[in-house]
């Protein structure tokens, strides 16, 4: 296994896509992401306003060499998750992922072909990253790719593509703290966690995030009870129709 070649907790504000090219080979334990859904939407962050020069050298402290703190607040910001060809994938990424991973490319021509170029082209987006994100991580290393319904059924192609269908691990429902208003569909009120692991000898730690109920905290996580035992109930509708 390689050695990190960059000091741990490293804030790199950027495109992910070079920085993990500068990664040593198979130097991370762990991997989580939150890319982009391919929404075809267009997302506001709220302003953010001035901060103290205390906070702005925190920030830059931070982000060290790969970005860059903004003291004077930082206004409104829209950002598109929409893809083409055109303007948002490089050319020698279409060539790197048919040249040298034909898994891959035969799941973007899929893509393209029972769903749209612009799927297929954030598909082709994705593909580099995860790509990478395999090469540095570790045999006993995880990586876990959080989505929702419009690239799930993508995604879990191209993660086989990348990782081996044999290392998929779990499909993992993280249900929504708030959902939005749909009168002719069925709600979202779930997103997707993928989890797949690197090789056989990946380290799981699962038993180590479970906490055991007692005393106050089983009467509020179960305050009803039945003859069965204790039980609570949950609303699985939203606002919409679900």
């Amino acid at each position: 296994m390689g050695k990190l070649n960059v000091a741990n907790r490293t804030l790199a504000v950027m495109d992910n896509y070079p920085f993990l090219r500068s990664l040593n080979n198979e130097c991370i334990d762990l991997i989580a992401i939150d890319p982009p859904f391919a929404a075809n939407e267009t997302f506001t962050s709220r302003p953010r306003p001035p901060i103290t020069q205390a906070e702005f050298d925190e920030e830059v402290a931070l982000a060290g060499a790969h970005g860059a703190a903004h003291n004077e607040g930082i206004g409104e910001t829209r950002v598109q998750d929409f893809w083409n060809w055109d303007d948002d994938i490089h050319p020698a990424w279409k060539m790197r992922n048919e040249d040298d991973y034909p898994k891959v490319h035969a799941v973007i021509e899929a893509v393209e072909a029972c769903a749209t170029e612009n799927e297929a082209a954030y598909i082709c987006f994705m593909a580099v990253r995860l790509i990478e994100c395999h090469r540095v991580l570790k045999p006993t290393g995880s990586i876990y790719v959080h989505c929702d319904d419009r690239a799930n059924s993508y995604l879990r192609m191209l993660l086989d593509a990348v990782f081996g269908a044999d290392n998929f691990r779990n499909q993992i429902a993280w249900r929504r703290a708030t959902s939005h208003n749909d009168h002719v569909n069925y709600g979202r009120i779930i997103d997707y966690i993928l989890y797949y692991r690197k090789t056989y000898q990946h380290t799981w730690n699962g038993w180590d995030i479970t906490e055991s109920k007692t005393g106050d905290k089983l009467d509020t996580a179960y305050p009803s009870r039945d003859e069965r035992g204790r039980y609570r109930s949950a609303d699985l509708t939203g606002a919409g129709v679900r």
